[in-house]
């Protein structure tokens, strides 16, 4: 498959989160991800309701430069901009008055909840969003404990909710539990996106390859390519 992969979760973003601490290390994640195979991020800053967020300026101002530094690497290289949602009850308001990017600026929401959240909880919460006329990514759904039962995912799925799973869990790096959830998800076609949720260039990096090779053996080039950019793809020309 063509090395053109399209990162829907990334925190990129120097100083705003627990991602990227600065400049250098945002320059040393944009390389690494070229040479993954990786094109296309984007980036997806945390916002949590009880924190302290970046502006929308600091946040547009970084996009814009990390733009610069990509198109210094190729000019075909590109990062939009987001955020990873952590849901609270006032995720709807916060997403309609600009607090909140949707992702690339459709009307996709990466949105993420506590581990340990009920099923009722997160259902409720997904549901609503969409009320609010989003389509939700659920970010890393391996992660939730509540989740781990495969007809609850279903469900979901079913509902018309997105699940993205992270690189490093399809490989087994995620843990035992959360690779045997990904696996299943993989087999019955019920994941929409797979990302790097990365955050430096170490523990967490922006790392593809690995996954893809994976996917590509054990489901064939087609599906993966779904997973990793027809999908994505799809997000960045989907108008708000």
């Amino acid at each position: 498959m063509k090395n053109h992969w399209i990162d829907i979760h990334n925190h990129i973003i120097p100083s705003v989160d627990d991602g990227s601490q600065d400049w250098e290390m945002s320059g040393q994640m944009l390389h690494m991800a070229y040479n993954e195979g990786i094109r296309t991020i984007i980036a997806t800053p945390h916002y949590h309701i009880r924190y302290s967020n970046p502006s929308q300026k600091t946040l547009q101002q970084s996009v814009r430069r990390l733009n610069e530094m990509a198109h210094r690497i190729d000019k075909t290289f590109n990062v939009y901009l987001g955020n990873e949602l952590y849901y609270s009850d006032s995720a709807t308001t916060a997403l309609e008055f600009g607090g909140v990017n949707t992702m690339a600026d459709s009307n996709f929401v990466l949105v993420e909840f506590s581990p340990d959240k009920d099923y009722t909880y997160i259902k409720n919460a997904l549901y609503s969003l969409q009320m609010g006329g989003y389509r939700p990514i659920v970010a890393h759904v391996e992660r939730y404990t509540s989740l781990q039962e495969f007809d609850r995912v279903l469900h979901l799925v079913n509902m018309g909710i997105y699940l993205q799973v992270n690189a490093a869990g399809v490989i087994g790096e995620g843990g035992f539990r959360a690779n045997r959830l990904v696996k299943k998800l993989l087999k019955n076609h019920l994941v929409h996106f797979i990302a790097t949720d990365a955050h430096n260039i170490s523990k967490r990096p922006p790392k593809m390859k690995k996954c893809v090779q994976y996917l590509e053996r054990k489901f064939g080039e087609e599906y993966a390519s779904q997973l990793i950019y027809a999908n994505a793809l799809a997000i960045i020309k989907s108008p708000r």
